[in-house]
């Protein structure tokens, strides 16, 4: 049995977030994201009290964070493959993550079998102002040293 994707937009890959960010110039529009990922690991649901939680999720280009309700995110297990359409690209702090826009719709279309990629995380990335008020990718974190 397939399953039938609701939006014709191929999805959109982890790895290509910065430069979206780059192109869109600003506009919130343009950083709306559909995404086909799988959940990797999130905040422990039994110790935090904030409204949100962040899960790692990735495909098979690059890693990020999503920012969820508390409510949806108890919905979700380590392993469960997503898909995310009309996500949001936002910045928290300094660093660019995802987050369900009102006009979101989240879909666990499977579970274990997906290839994916924890490195680079694309959330780990700064970001800065410019002068004329765009945030611009500052810096890359180093990748970790082969021992």
């Amino acid at each position: 049995m397939s399953l039938k994707r609701r939006s014709s937009t191929p999805p959109t890959r982890v790895r290509d977030f910065p430069l979206l960010v780059e192109k869109s110039k600003g506009d919130k529009d343009k950083m709306v994201v559909h995404l086909h990922v799988i959940v990797l690991d999130m905040d422990d649901l039994q110790t935090t009290t904030s409204a949100y939680v962040s899960v790692l999720i990735a495909d098979d280009t690059a890693a990020a964070t999503l920012l969820l309700k508390r409510s949806l995110a108890q919905c979700l297990n380590f392993g469960d493959i997503l898909s995310i359409e009309n996500a949001a690209l936002i910045f928290h702090n300094t660093h660019l993550v995802v987050s369900l826009s009102s006009a979101g719709r989240l879909e666990r279309v499977g579970e274990f079998t997906m290839v994916f990629k924890e490195n680079p995380n694309v959330s780990n990335y700064v970001y800065t102002k410019d002068p004329s008020g765009l945030m611009v990718l500052d810096r890359r974190p180093k990748p970790p040293q082969p021992r």
